[in-house]
């Protein structure tokens, strides 16, 4: 079975009844996901004793493992974490934007000029965080990578013709109508995707690694997926390749010296992968970046 969880408190159909239950960190987040998840069980007894896997996609390279880690440190009666999977995350986006100006670069997106400039911002960003930066000054720093998308049609899909605030426009629009609200049991008439407000008040957030939170699962033996589409500028694979690569884990050093095997669904080639023990890094030409109509069969 799988349960979808709007987190935190706030965002989606979801509504923060006052300003104590809105989160600005993930230690709060994992908190109250945890509390949820009693709840659930204790209204739902026969999901006990189940293998739980948890999963997400862009902000959940922060969200995941920070509740996954606490399932594990402190796990509820009967709750074994089997599993993670992290679709196009940012997990340490300090150290994932190291790779974004060859993203760029590859894809046809910045000159060797534009490469070797943002390649030194890149550098900036990184040598402040060793500095020890505080929150708000590395964003300021990093977040340039990020604004690269308003040169991008469409910065989840780089090959995608029309942009994702249209695409993002259509899919509000259905979530916010009446016949939908009341087949889900919901009326949030104000539905948006993206909440200004959460989003703010998770900024010092936002700079924050969660790679230790990784670590500590592929330690505690928890299965570790994490997937990148292909043309995705926002999240890309390259970063995430870094990423995975500086792992500190077991298995590390044979995993770095994998190389990429083929994905293949119904004889054709569905993307890329290498895996060690219990990590799988995969990437695929569209596992996220594709409207929902589009979505392919590797998915």
């Amino acid at each position: 079975d799988v349960k979808y969880v709007e987190q935190p408190a706030g965002v989606g159909y979801s509504l923060a009844k006052n300003k104590n239950m809105v989160c600005h960190d993930q230690v709060c987040v994992a908190s109250q996901f945890k509390e949820f998840f009693l709840n659930f069980l204790r209204s739902n007894p026969e999901y006990k004793k189940r293998d739980l896997y948890i999963s997400g996609s862009g902000f959940a390279g922060h969200y995941v493992p920070a509740i996954a880690e606490l399932f594990v440190s402190t796990p509820p009666e009967g709750v074994k974490v089997k599993g993670v999977i992290i679709s196009n995350g940012i997990i340490d986006k300090v150290l994932q934007i190291q790779r974004y100006p060859y993203y760029l670069y590859e894809n046809g997106l910045s000159s060797l000029i534009g490469y070797i400039f943002y390649k030194s911002m890149a550098l900036v960003c990184f040598t402040a965080k060793k500095a020890g930066a505080e929150p708000y000054t590395l964003e300021a720093l990093c977040d340039p990578f990020f604004g690269m998308e308003l040169t991008i049609l469409n910065p989840y899909h780089i090959r995608e013709n029309q942009t994702y605030y249209a695409m993002d426009q259509v899919l509000e629009n259905y979530l916010r109508s009446r016949a939908v609200q009341l087949e889900l049991g919901v009326n949030v008439p104000s539905y948006v995707l993206c909440n200004i407000t959460i989003y703010q008040d998770m900024a010092l957030d936002i700079p924050l690694s969660y790679s230790s939170s990784i670590e500590a699962l592929l330690k505690a033996n928890v299965n570790v997926m994490i997937l990148f589409g292909e043309y995705n500028y926002i999240s890309n694979w390259r970063g995430g390749e870094i990423l995975v690569d500086s792992l500190e884990w077991a298995g590390a050093s044979e995993f770095s010296r994998q190389k990429y095997s083929d994905w293949l669904v119904e004889g054709k080639l569905a993307g890329k992968f290498k895996q060690c023990k219990n990590c799988l890094l995969y990437t695929s030409p569209s596992p996220r970046d594709a409207t929902l109509s589009r979505m392919p069969s590797s998915a």
